[in-house]
């Protein structure tokens, strides 16, 4: 890069014709089906996920087309004939692993098998265009889309919301309408596969009933024709599976005399070519259908009602407006710092309690509104609320509480891998315009020696206590993801965690802290207070060259953070 230069953050390599167009279909390498999905651009895929780029002048129905025949149970026989299982339990003593339910098995989909995909000539155009259309309207009614795009006209104008429904009564309905898209696309599958059978010349008629405008009767999950077959099995001792069991389905036997008789000829019929027609029985199984393995409700609008009260709470922090649309003030706004306060109460630079966090949550109506809904609890307790949200999403600022004895080891080769990477920018700082130091081709020579690799972290590492969950939060390479900073055994007067926000820098923790330092010496517990002793450790970890000694009353919590407090 040096050579052809180029900045560390620039593209090494760029291909032109593969953003000559901003439709792609990319696909998930690893996985126990085949999921193929339409992107319209601004996005980047690794090696994890192959893209699929059409000529330059291919239409939008081109990649829809080209997607329902992908995505439906042919292409996925046919894929799992040419790619190779992941591998899973142990089999017998050769080594060999598969998965036990083979339609539990993972393949490894690569581009070159995927690439090789016989193609026919007509595609099913219209039934793929409208199973993209309900997946986008599904989309749009999940809790996450809900709750941010309340979130996105909250932070345009707070006021707007007077003039919508009570975010309970937007969420029950949006999930009546979710679960009726869900059973229509269920329906809009199965049309899509039997019309591939026609495409690929398996059997002579189509046995669909869809259009262009309608999936046809909405069905749920263990209600396919398959799935009556596999039932009907079952019950009679042929087969064992655990694919209803582990969908959580009834298995079902009968036809359901709720539907219309048009619907049940059709599933007959479907049921009759199973049983009867030895290439459609191969492909009709758990194996190449879609499993429509879809996280519950229930689960999805609690993480998304979770992740809305988490960024509500880091926005009353957000000092410089980094988390809101204030920064751009609105048209008209007469005080943008009064309105900036409004909108983050705890916008000073400083430390605060849990307590002071949970009064702010107490006036913020939103807040307030979310709060009853993920507790599910009009008289929900705020402050335990705040502290549970907060534990689980904040790490200790001394590496002595965040880590076990095995941690602090790997965190000391860790330091000792920084410490080598800044001498060695410091020699290349010194030899840089030295043409003598450069080699043959003019690049400049490091003579000192390789920096070793320092290791990896584990769970183990980690101290796990409470709701915390540090390991979660930083991981095998220790990255910094938590929201905020907390300082235990620093409390304030009113006893609970005190924190700071994570979105300050260096300089702006150390502010913090001392200014926090300076209040306990002088308002709260003196200049003997054993909560300075931790907060100026907090000052040497944050590695600011405090060098303080510390003179104290050695006792067993202070002496394993003596070792810590000094940079």
């Amino acid at each position: 890069m040096i050579e052809r230069g180029l900045k560390w953050y620039e593209w090494q390599e760029l291909y032109v014709d593969k953003l000559l167009t901003p439709l792609t279909i990319t696909f998930a390498e690893v996985a126990t089906h085949n999921h193929f999905v339409l992107d319209r651009g601004g996005k980047v895929f690794n090696r994890t996920a192959p893209v699929i780029k059409l000529p330059a002048d291919a239409t939008e129905d081109d990649h829809l087309a080209l997607l329902g025949l992908l995505n439906s149970s042919t292409a996925c026989f046919w894929m799992k004939q040419l790619c190779f299982p992941k591998g899973g339990d142990h089999v017998g003593q050769e080594g060999a692993r598969l998965r036990r339910s083979l339609w539990d098995e993972r393949y490894a989909f690569n581009g070159t098998n995927i690439e090789r995909l016989p193609v026919p000539s007509a595609k099913p155009i219209a039934t793929t265009k409208h199973l993209y259309q309900l997946s986008q309207q599904l989309l749009s009614l999940t809790p996450q889309a809900i709750v941010t795009q309340r979130r996105k006209v909250a932070k345009g104008n707070a006021s707007i919301l007077a003039s919508f429904a009570p975010l309970r009564e937007i969420l029950s309905s949006a999930r009546e309408q979710w679960a009726a898209i869900r059973q229509q696309m269920i329906a809009g599958q199965e049309n899509l596969d039997w019309e591939c059978y026609k495409l690929y010349g398996l059997v002579d008629e189509a046995l669909t009933e869809s259009t262009a405008e309608s999936s046809g009767f909405p069905i749920s999950l263990g209600q396919r024709a398959f799935e009556i077959v596999l039932a009907r099995k079952i019950a009679a001792g042929e087969a064992h599976s655990t694919w209803f069991e582990r969908h959580g389905l009834t298995a079902i036997t009968e036809l359901s005399s709720d539907w219309p008789e048009h619907y049940k000829k059709l599933v007959e019929r479907r049921i009759g070519l199973i049983e009867n027609d030895p290439n459609i029985r191969l492909i009709e199984q758990p194996e190449y259908k879609r499993r429509w393995n879809t996280e519950p409700w229930e689960s999805q609008l609690e993480r998304a009602l979770r992740e809305w009260l988490l960024l509500r709470l880091e926005t009353y922090f957000d000092f410089d407006g980094r988390m809101s649309d204030l920064t751009h003030r609105r048209e008209g706004a007469k005080d943008e710092t009064s309105e900036l306060s409004a909108f983050a109460p705890l916008r000073e630079i400083s430390i605060y309690s849990v307590t002071q966090l949970a009064d702010s949550a107490r006036r913020d109506s939103q807040f307030m509104e979310v709060g009853e809904l993920y507790r599910d609890d009009s008289a929900f307790d705020v402050q335990s609320l705040v502290e549970e949200l907060v534990l689980a999403e904040s790490v200790p600022h001394l590496p002595i509480l965040r880590y076990k004895d095995s941690g602090l080891r790997k965190r000391a080769e860790w330091e000792k891998t920084w410490d080598l990477q800044r001498e060695e920018d410091r020699h290349l700082s010194l030899v840089t315009g030295h043409s003598s130091l450069a080699n043959d081709k003019g690049q400049m020579t490091n003579d000192l020696p390789p920096i070793p690799v320092p290791p990896k972290y584990t769970s183990a590492d980690f101290i796990s206590t409470g709701g915390a969950r540090y390991w979660s939060l930083r991981g095998k390479l220790d990255v910094p993801k938590e929201r905020w900073i907390s300082f235990p055994h620093c409390e304030g007067p009113d006893g609970t965690l005190v924190i700071c926000w994570a979105g300050y820098d260096h300089l702006q923790q150390a502010q913090a802290i001392s200014a926090y330092y300076v209040r306990v010496q002088t308002e709260f517990g003196g200049s003997d207070d054993p909560r300075l002793i931790p907060l100026l450790a907090s000052q040497g970890a944050d590695r600011l060259r405090c060098n303080l000694w510390l003179t104290i009353i050695a006792t067993p919590q202070i002496n394993r953070i003596r070792p810590h407090c000094v940079c």
